[in-house]
């Protein structure tokens, strides 16, 4: 799941509460995004990562929904040539596409076995739900490079 109740809820203890933060960090991201296209109102692949990385938050969503991302690396590789943290950033996080395919051979019968215990709050809170901790950065990092007059000049450009 990449959804941010399923992060939220072994921190929180309450579905409900759980299900209303993320919703809650899904509209501040709405709202900023449009804070940030009220200062420059062109549109671009920029505007479409955040859109479709911060969709994955609010709804439960399986890990194949995060194709979505690829919005975002998209956008990432775009801007690689300007060598821009946040470029570099987007695609350092979207890395974490290949950590549930490390966990699931890590733990494969007659393989090495993973050293944590699946039940510990560490596992539960960062680990297990690790996917929407990602996303939510990513989320943060496309924000953030919208804010940036850069970010417009070169979305205009285009």
């Amino acid at each position: 799941m990449v959804n941010l109740q399923g992060a939220l809820f072994p921190i929180l203890q309450d579905r409900t509460f759980a299900q209303l933060t993320a919703a809650l960090v899904f509209v501040a991201l709405l709202a900023l995004w449009l804070i940030a296209v009220r200062r420059g109102p062109r549109l671009g692949l920029l505007d479409l990562a955040i859109l479709t990385s911060a969709s994955l938050l609010p709804v439960y969503h399986r890990f194949t929904d995060a194709g979505l991302l690829l919005v975002a690396m998209v956008w990432a590789l775009s801007e690689m040539k300007g060598k821009r943290i946040s470029a570099i950033a987007c695609l350092l996080l979207a890395v974490h596409s290949w950590f549930p395919a490390l966990l699931f051979f890590m733990n494969m019968p007659g393989r090495m076995r993973f050293s944590m215990r699946s039940h510990t709050r560490y596992w539960e809170w960062s680990i297990l739900p690790h996917e929407a901790w990602l996303i939510l950065v990513i989320c943060a990092v496309l924000v953030t490079a919208r804010f940036r007059p850069s970010a417009i000049s070169a979305d205009q450009s285009s």
